[in-house]
C-alpha cells in the first residue's frame, strides 16, 4: 500500500486518534460524537459488505444522499475496496441519476432514504447493469434488489470471518495512480461530465493546500456544502482527514445558522451566495436598530476599512487606529463573530465569484475570506489566497505545485498534479481540455504583478453586444447583487444592441418594504407589479448604473415573481445561476425587453 493515498492516510490517523471525535451529528436535538475508532469500523464493515456483494477494484459505486456520516462511510468504503465512488447530487432528478448511473457504469448505488429509493426505482428498468440498491436508512421494500446500510455491514463482518486479513490485503494493492473517483460536472452547459480524479490527484490537493494554509486536528469545521461537488469533498472530508481535524453535519443548510452557533468551527468552507445571506441579514438587523446603535456600527464600519486596508498593504497600525479598532470590535465585530459560531479563524470562498463589496464590508468586519479558484477538473483549488498574503478581487496565487499562464485569448490554463486525467468515456471533451500538459478551464482572467489570478468570467459567457464590445456578466450581476432588494440578477445582451438583466428580488426585505409603505396585496407575484416595487428596483438600477461604462449599463429589466432555485432548475447545487437554462426558461421575458 502507498503511504500517500488517502485510505492510507486514514487507516494511520485511526491509529493515532483511536477514540478521539472525528465527527460530530444530530439527533433528535442532540449532538452525538463519532470516534475515529468507530469511523474506521463503519468502513472497514462496509468496505467488505460491497466485497462479499462482488465489487471489484476499479469498479463504481454511485452515493446518492445528502451530507452525513455514512456518505463518508461509505466513500472511504468504496476507496477502500480499490473501488471507484461516483458522488451523485441529492437533488437531481431521475432521468439525470440514471445518466449518471448508466454513464458510469454503476452495478451498485448506494441511497440515502426513501426518496432517493424512489428515484432509482423509477428508472431500474433502464440500468440493467444494475444489481444491488444500498438504503442508509431503513425502508420497508422485499425486493431482493434491496439492502440496507447495517445489512451490508453485517455481510462485511461474515467476510472478514471467512477471510481473515482481506481488508488490509485490498489495502495494499492501491496505488496513487489508480482512479478515485468520476466527479461529474453538475451540467449547467449540458450532459454532466465524468472528470476522472486520482488518489494521486487527492494527494496533491492536500499535501499542497498545507503548506500554505496553517491547519492541524486542532481545526473543527462544518459540512453543509453539497459532498457531491469536488469543492466540499476534497476540501473538507479528504483535507480534514489529512490534518485529523473536526467534522460536524449541518442537519440543512437552513439549519446552518444554529449549527455554527452549536458547534464553534474554527474554518469554514462556503459559497459567495452564503456571504450574501448574512451580509442580508447584518444590514437589516442593522436598518432596525434605533438611530445611536446604527451610527455606531458605521463608524466601527469605517474604522474597520482602514485597518483592512493597511492589513492588505503590509503596513502597521498606529495605535490611535488600534485603540478605536479594539472599541469597534468590543461593541460591534465579535457579536457578528459570535453568530458564526465565535471562533473561526478564515473562511474559504469558491465556486463562483465573490463581491469585492462584500469581501471588503467582511474584511473589515475582522472575519477573513480567503477566495479561490478551481474547477473539477483542477482537483478543486488551484489557486489561493492566504493568511499572510491576500487581495480582495483576486482568487490568490497558484498552489504549490500548480503552473498558470493566460492564453492570448485571455482563456487560463492550468498545468498541475491536481489536473484530471480526462472525462470518461469522453475522449472529444478530453483532447478538447488538456493540450500538451495544460488544461484548457473555459475560464478568462489575468494575472498581476505579484502573481495573483482575478477572474474575468466564463470565456462562453463573454458578452459580445452587437456593436462589438466584450462585456464580463458576472461582475455586473455581483454590482447589482450588492443591495438589500435584490437576489438574483441575470444579464442579458450577447449579440443585441444593449444590456438586459431578469431580476428576481428578496420576499423578505421586499414585504418589509410594502408594509412600510402601506401596499396592500394578495401574494407576492401580485405585489412585484406594484408601481412602487418597479419605482423601487428602477431607482436601485438607475443608481448602480452610475458606477458603470455606458455599455455596460442596464437599459431594460423584467422583475421575475420567483427566486432562482436548485429546484426549480436555475442554480446548480453550489448556487450557481444555470445560465443557458435560464435564458430558454425565460426566453419569452427576453425578447419583450428587445
Amino acid at each position: 500500500m502507498m503511504e500517500e493515498t488517502i485510505v492510507a492516510i486514514f487507516q494511520n490517523q485511526i491509529k493515532k486518534y483511536g477514540d478521539r471525535v472525528i465527527m460530530r451529528r444530530k439527533r433528535e436535538g442532540k449532538w452525538i460524537n463519532i470516534s475515529w475508532r468507530e469511523f474506521g469500523q463503519k468502513v472497514k464493515d462496509f468496505s467488505l459488505g460491497l466485497v462479499f456483494l462482488g465489487l471489484k477494484k476499479k469498479e463504481t459505486v454511485c452515493l446518492l444522499s445528502r451530507n452525513r456520516p455514512e456518505w463518508a462511510y461509505s466513500d472511504f468504503a468504496i476507496l477502500s475496496a480499490g473501488g471507484i465512488t461516483v458522488p451523485i447530487y441529492q437533488t437531481l432528478l431521475s432521468p439525470d441519476v440514471a445518466y449518471i448511473i448508466g454513464n458510469s457504469e454503476a452495478k451498485i448505488i448506494i441511497v440515502e432514504d426513501q426518496s432517493q429509493l424512489d428515484k432509482v426505482m423509477q428508472v431500474k428498468d433502464n440500468l440493467p447493469n444494475l444489481k444491488k440498491i444500498i438504503v442508509m436508512e431503513r425502508v420497508k421494500d422485499d425486493n431482493p434488489l434491496i439492502m440496507s446500510f447495517e445489512d451490508v455491514c453485517s455481510l462485511g463482518v461474515k467476510k472478514e470471518e471467512e477471510e481473515p486479513g482481506i481488508f488490509e490485503k485490498n489495502l495494499s494493492s492501491i496505488n496513487l495512480d489508480d482512479v478515485a473517483t468520476y466527479v461529474y460536472t453538475s451540467g449547467t452547459t449540458g450532459p454532466p461530465k465524468g472528470s476522472i480524479i486520482t488518489h494521486s490527484n487527492i494527494m496533491f490537493i492536500c499535501r499542497s493546500v498545507r503548506k500554505i494554509i496553517p491547519s492541524d486536528d486542532s481545526n473543527n469545521t462544518i459540512s453543509y456544502l453539497p459532498l457531491a461537488h469536488i469543492y466540499e469533498r476534497i476540501g473538507n472530508q479528504f483535507f480534514g482527514t489529512y490534518t485529523g481535524g473536526r467534522t460536524s453535519y449541518a442537519e440543512s443548510f437552513d439549519a446552518l445558522a444554529q449549527n455554527l452557533q452549536e458547534e464553534h468551527p474554527t474554518i469554514l468552507l462556503a459559497v459567495p451566495r452564503v456571504f450574501e445571506k448574512v451580509y442580508e441579514r447584518i444590514l437589516t438587523a442593522v436598518k432596525e436598530e434605533p438611530k445611536l446603535k446604527r451610527s455606531i456600527f458605521n463608524w466601527s464600519l469605517e474604522v474597520g476599512k482602514e485597518v483592512s486596508q493597511l492589513r492588505q498593504m503590509k503596513k502597521g497600525v498606529p495605535l490611535p487606529l488600534k485603540i478605536k479598532y479594539s472599541l469597534a470590535e468590543k461593541l460591534v465585530f465579535s457579536k457578528i463573530k459570535k453568530s458564526l459560531g465565535g471562533r473561526i479563524k478564515w473562511i474559504v470562498s469558491a465556486a463562483a465569484p465573490l463581491s469585492v463589496d462584500i469581501a471588503h464590508f467582511f474584511d473589515a468586519l475582522g472575519i477573513l475570506i480567503l477566495e479561490g479558484y478551481g474547477l473539477t477538473e483542477t482537483s478543486a483549488p488551484a489557486t489561493l489566497n492566504t493568511p499572510d498574503w491576500y487581495k480582495i478581487g483576486t482568487v490568490g496565487r497558484p498552489i504549490p505545485g500548480v503552473e498558470i499562464k493566460i492564453a492570448d485569448d485571455g482563456e487560463i490554463l492550468i498545468k498541475g498534479g491536481g489536473v484530471f486525467q480526462g472525462y470518461f468515456k469522453n475522449p472529444e471533451a478530453t483532447k478538447e481540455a488538456l493540450k500538451d500538459g495544460w488544461f484548457y478551464s473555459g475560464d478568462v482572467g489575468e494575472l498581476d504583478k505579484d502573481g495573483f489570478l482575478k477572474i474575468t468570467d466564463r470565456k462562453k459567457d463573454i458578452i459580445i453586444t452587437a456593436g462589438g464590445k466584450n462585456i464580463a456578466p458576472q461582475n455586473i450581476e455581483n454590482h447589482f447583487k450588492n443591495n438589500l432588494y435584490l437576489s438574483e440578477v441575470l444579464v442579458i445582451g450577447d449579440k443585441r444592441p444593449y444590456l438586459t438583466a431578469l431580476i428576481t428580488l428578496n420576499k423578505e426585505e421586499i414585504t418589509k418594504f410594502a408594509q412600510e409603505k402601506g401596499i396592500s396585496f394578495k401574494d407576492f407575484s401580485q405585489l412585484i407589479k406594484h408601481p412602487e416595487i418597479k419605482s423601487l428596483v428602477e431607482s436601485i438600477v438607475e443608481e448602480k448604473n452610475k458606477s458603470l461604462a455606458r455599455f455596460e449599463t442596464i437599459k431594460k429589466f423584467t422583475i421575475l415573481d420567483k427566486d432562482f432555485t436548485i429546484e426549480s432548475g436555475e442554480l446548480t447545487p453550489t448556487l450557481k445561476v444555470k445560465r443557458k437554462f435560464a435564458t430558454q426558461k425565460f426566453k419569452e421575458q427576453i425578447m419583450a425587453m428587445y
